[in-house]
């Protein structure tokens, strides 16, 4: 007995010295390391950003065969076409509540159907991308969250453009976008910001507002005009470039190539002694500079890409996002601040290319816009991103291209371009409509031109009356210079 008291004294001082020795493995003294958020990282050509989650927003479509559309359809507690049901939010929209319903069904553009159709939306958390880390989170929406047109007799300056008012409404009877996408508390957190709205780099005309949410200016978007825009990101059109929601895309805005183009803070202009300072746009090859891409469009709605200044000691209502980066990469994560394991190494759930964000570690929204031939389509998970075999020349001014095969797929998607960008002027597409028909070959193209080709499964499925074309991921690029 003395012998085994012995050696349990023994064991219990040896502890005891480990865990004065090494307090910081002591019982209870476990803590999960700090996330460390940082500005735009720069790495050659790609950009990365750190992300966080805050405030939710109608995003994901409810399409119609699951069980989740059927409640929504049935549901009788709808108020101000809005509506919790175990324990989620959702808004319902007609073609009617679009901005811009003119091109359903055609290429590139959301597919409506009947106008009396309701069409559901899941309201989930919002990405932002931090512009700058610090005290005072400087946020830009990861993606446009919403699509609007401007109005024809809107203001030409923003101090009372309806794109401001949008943003800074606290309506929930009009869907302001303040009080749709935030809490009371979470609204608290976010910083009134004095928003300069000049005419120049040099401030020679200004008319500066006290703002909440507004959309970035013109020279902060420029690299060509303003160290801002290199630190922000923002080095070329590739890092311009943004995805639309599936909300976005309802509404109205152009998606052809998988991006939209998202309104800013115009760079002001005179005309006649009178300085206009409204809003002006980044196109969906992400083009924008001083004397070239700029557009005014009051005819077709553009993605809102909304920007605040957050409170980053009000942890509480915000969280780690992971990362994203301008070459496609999302590392996506979903953290409390200070409890992130691994400090600031930025490292996430998932490792996907386009994906779209949400409360997901996985690429599987899926939206009922329309495709190329007029069918709805969307972006699925289930479908593995394929490989193009090969590009081999077969003959004068003519290739072949062969995708591998991809079991679960309906058929397959092609494209093939002179844009490495795949701009919509100098990008065709083919369709192979069966899972076996892996190869095309395409013919009369321009001698001494390089070519990109890309492709992408698609899985089809019916709905009512509708077919719903269901996309993977894109390939990776190949290239072919034409003999």
């Amino acid at each position: 007995m003395r012998n085994i008291l012995q050696r349990m004294g023994t064991v219990f001082l040896a502890v005891l010295l480990v865990c004065t020795l090494c307090p910081e493995i002591g019982v209870g003294s476990a803590q999960a390391a700090t996330v460390t958020l940082k500005d735009p990282v720069t790495d050659g050509n790609t950009v990365t950003w750190d992300c966080v989650w805050f405030g939710s927003y109608p995003q994901t479509e409810i399409l119609p065969g699951s069980s989740e559309y059927t409640a929504l359809a049935s549901a009788s507690g709808w108020s101000n076409d809005e509506i919790r049901i175990s324990g989620e939010k959702y808004r319902r929209v007609r073609k009617t509540d679009a901005e811009d319903s003119t091109h359903s069904g055609e290429a590139g553009y959301y597919n409506w159907g009947s106008v009396s159709d309701w069409h559901y939306f899941r309201y989930e958390p919002m990405k932002w991308r931090v512009l700058e880390a610090g005290n005072e989170l400087f946020l830009m929406a990861d993606e446009a969250v919403d699509a609007k047109n401007i109005l024809s007799n809107d203001s030409n300056i923003w101090m009372n453009h309806s794109l401001r008012k949008f943003l800074n409404s606290t309506s929930l009877e009009q869907h302001g976008f303040l009080a749709s996408a935030f809490t009371t508390e979470e609204q608290a957190g976010i910083i009134q910001t004095d928003v300069e709205n000049q005419y120049t780099p040099d401030g020679i005309y200004n008319l500066p507002t006290m703002d909440k949410v507004y959309l970035l200016w013109g020279f902060e978007l420029d690299e060509k005009f303003d160290d801002t825009a290199v630190q922000h990101g923002f080095l070329s059109d590739a890092h311009r470039i943004c995805r639309p929601t599936e909300y976005a895309k309802a509404m109205g805005v152009y998606y052809g190539t998988g991006s939209c183009g998202w309104w800013s803070r115009m760079l002001a202009y005179e005309d006649g002694g009178t300085p206009y300072l409204g809003v002006y746009g980044v196109d969906e090859n992400g083009e924008f500079g001083y004397y070239e891409g700029w557009y005014y469009d009051e005819q077709d709605p553009q993605g809102i890409r909304p920007v605040l200044h957050l409170d980053a000691s009000a942890d509480s209502i915000y969280s780690y996002a992971g990362t994203v980066s301008s070459d496609g990469t999302s590392n996506e994560d979903n953290a409390a601040m200070g409890n992130q394991t691994g400090g600031s190494s930025n490292t996430g759930t998932s490792n996907v290319n386009n994906a779209n964000v949400g409360n997901s570690s996985q690429n599987s929204s899926i939206t009922s816009g329309g495709s190329n031939d007029g069918i709805s389509s969307g972006v699925g998970s289930e479908l593995k991103r394929i490989k193009i075999k090969s590009v081999a020349a077969s003959g004068n001014r003519t290739v072949k291209v062969t995708v591998k095969r991809d079991k679960n797929a309906s058929g397959y998607q092609i494209q093939y371009s002179t844009s490495k960008k795949f701009k919509k002027k100098k990008t065709k597409t083919i369709i192979l409509k069966k899972n076996k028909k892996t190869s095309k070959v395409i013919k009369k193209l321009q001698t001494g031109k390089k070519y990109y080709f890309r492709a992408r499964s698609f899985k089809k499925s019916k709905s009512g009356g509708t077919i719903i074309r269901t996309y993977g991921k894109w390939s990776k690029i190949k290239t072919k210079m034409v003999r």
